[in-house]
């Protein structure tokens, strides 16, 4: 484990440990959350907040300027200001991730990860969830969808280390591979 990633979950341990303390927890997530947000549909304050370089003083106007924009608690706005002291707002999208690790693990929620080549609509996507659910034996399931049209079709799904390829991509570089040791086999 890098030394960044050790500052990254001291960070979010920290602040789930607030969280708890003020038994504010999903609120402040929400929160955290929102402001990222703000930070990312503005491309030039992103460029601005994230940048290692930019004086404390400068980062610290623009996001007092985006939290006035969004309800945030107190500490919110603390750990946010350690941050731009600490000059590690860079690594603020890390640190929600690992929060949400955090949170997952105290909830006992299994995050799976599932990569679809086009949109689902509401009913298939509920039939995928509810299949899924039954095959890993897992009710306290939270989806994480993403589209990657390169899939050509189906679906890949991840939990932890463990990958379950259902793509058509796949199926046709199988079926490739079978043909081309046919083809050698029969050279022989």
């Amino acid at each position: 484990m890098t030394s960044e990633n050790i500052i990254v979950k001291r960070y979010a341990l920290a602040l789930f440990i607030n969280m708890e303390r003020l038994d504010r927890g999903d609120e402040i997530f929400n929160e955290i959350n929102q402001f990222f947000d703000q930070i990312k549909i503005r491309k030039s304050v992103e460029k601005l907040l994230l940048n290692k370089f930019v004086p404390k003083k400068t980062k610290m106007i623009f996001c007092n300027t985006l939290l006035s924009k969004i309800k945030t608690s107190d500490l919110l706005r603390r750990f946010l200001k350690v941050l731009i002291d600490k000059q590690r707002l860079y690594l603020l999208k890390k640190v929600i991730a690992s929060l949400e690790e955090i949170i997952n693990k105290k909830n006992n929620i299994k995050v799976l990860e599932l990569i679809v080549a086009k949109q689902l609509d509401d009913n298939s996507l509920n039939e995928v969830k509810n299949a899924l659910m039954k095959y890993f034996n897992d009710m306290n399931v939270k989806f994480n969808i993403t589209h990657n049209s390169c899939i050509l079709g189906g679906m890949i799904v991840k939990k932890e280390s463990l990958m379950l390829d259902l793509s058509l991509l796949s199926r046709i570089k199988k079926i490739e591979f079978l043909m081309q040791d046919a083809n050698l086999k029969l050279m022989n």
